[in-house]
Order: C-alpha cells, then sequence, then structure tokens
C-alpha cells in the first residue's frame, strides 16, 4: 500500500474549506499558549540565577528542586496542548462538519479519557525514542518515525479497548512499515512553505500550520483505513 501525497494534501484542503478563519484561530491560540509556557521558563530560570548567585546553599537547592519540578509541569502542559491539535485535526479530517473550537480545542485532550494515558504513551514515546537515539542517531530517527502514530492510535483506541502503552508503540510500529519514509518527505514537502512564511515575517505560518496539522492527520487516517493489511508479528522495541 502507497501513500499519495498529493491526495493527503487535497483532502487537508478540502477539510479545512470553510474552517480556514477557525483553524487559524484554533492554531494561534495553542502557539500563543506556548508561547506564554516558554516565557514561565525563561524568567524562572531567571530567578533561579539570582538564587544562585546568594551564599545561601539551601535556597539553591530547594529553589533548584523547584524549578525542575516547575519545568516539568510546563512540559507536561506542552505536551497536551500539541496532543490536542492533533486530535482536533484528526477529528476535522474525518467529518468535514466537525466544530473546530478556536481557544476551547487546546484543552481537547484534557479530559479523563484521554489525560493520563496520553502522558503515557506520550513519555513512553519520547523514551524509546530518545533510548535508541543514545545508540545511534539514524537508529533513533527510525525509532522515532516508527513510533510516531502512537498517539494517534491512542486516541482511537481509548474508547474502544484497553490497549497497553506498549500496545500504542507496537501498533504504530506495524502501521509505518513501509512508510516511514514516506511520512519524512511528506514532511519535506512543507520545507518550502515555511521558508517562504519567513519572508512574510511568519505570518504565511499561520495558513501553513493548520494545512500541515491537517495533512499529517489524513497520513493517520488513511494508514488506519488499511489496518487489517498490515502485519501483527512486530515486536514493540
Amino acid at each position: 500500500m502507497s501513500i499519495n501525497r498529493k491526495e493527503l494534501k487535497q483532502r487537508a484542503k478540502d477539510s479545512l474549506h470553510n474552517n480556514w478563519g477557525k483553524a487559524i484561530l484554533f492554531n494561534f491560540s495553542n502557539r500563543f499558549i506556548m508561547w506564554i509556557f516558554t516565557m514561565l521558563a525563561y524568567f524562572a530560570m531567571l530567578s533561579y540565577w539570582a538564587v544562585i548567585c546568594a551564599p545561601d546553599n539551601t535556597a539553591i537547592v530547594v529553589g533548584g528542586i523547584a524549578l525542575i519540578v516547575f519545568l516539568i509541569l510546563l512540559l507536561i502542559f506542552v505536551c497536551v496542548f500539541s496532543g490536542s491539535v492533533q486530535y482536533g485535526y484528526l477529528n476535522l479530517i474525518r467529518n468535514r462538519d466537525y466544530d473546530i473550537k478556536p481557544f476551547k480545542g487546546n484543552f481537547l485532550v484534557f479530559s479523563s479519557k484521554y489525560f493520563l494515558g496520553f502522558l503515557g504513551v506520550y513519555v513512553a514515546y519520547l523514551f524509546f525514542g530518545l533510548l535508541w537515539s543514545l545508540l545511534l542517531i539514524i537508529p533513533g530517527l527510525i525509532k522515532f518515525y516508527s513510533y510516531s502514530q502512537s498517539l494517534y492510535i491512542f486516541k482511537d483506541r481509548a474508547d474502544k479497548e484497553n490497549l497497553t502503552l506498549k500496545g500504542c508503540l507496537t501498533r504504530s510500529k506495524q502501521l509505518m512499515q513501509g512508510h516511514k519514509f514516506e511520512l519524512f518527505k511528506l514532511q519535506l514537502s512543507f520545507l518550502g512553505w515555511i521558508v517562504l512564511s519567513m519572508f512574510t515575517l511568519g505570518i504565511g505560518l499561520l495558513w501553513v500550520m493548520p494545512y500541515m496539522s491537517a495533512t499529517f492527520a489524513a497520513f493517520y487516517d488513511e494508514l488506519s483505513k488499511h489496518e487489517q493489511e498490515i502485519p501483527q508479528d512486530l515486536k514493540a522495541f
């Protein structure tokens, strides 16, 4: 089974037809939230630098622990907000009448149905991807592509069955067999649009980011339609 990039992009554009305004606001509000978190992390590190300059060792230790906890919490929120964008566009790809909520949509993964499971899958995805990267860069990249659909898979299975974290990674590896390079080429095909957007001081990204998000959701949806054709004998790791 091969995936046609032009068809995926056309499907993305079709889903965004009459939805561009809400999609742009959706992505913009998401990036604005990310920017706020980035600024919070920046000021937290600046504050800790002031603590380090003080002669109080206890304050340095306590401040360091507090900073680590704070940065971990920020990272969790960033992951969840980015996942909400993924899930929102997957809903749109599958239903063109899906009502995009420009602000409320950022909290899609915060529901009890997704939150803890999503974080578990995300941590497992990062852990095993980085673990392979410690061995060699190229195998690490390949593993990241192998596990790249695990968060989408978790969404699909959240209501239907008790799929383990390992099960999500395993299923992603199965789905991506023979399609890792296709996803790489699909991502690379947006490079020109991103470069052109730089000449508009980033304003063009307001249109490019929804287009990319919808296309990547369409990629997964196309893979999932042929799930029965995917071999089942691959191990997760």
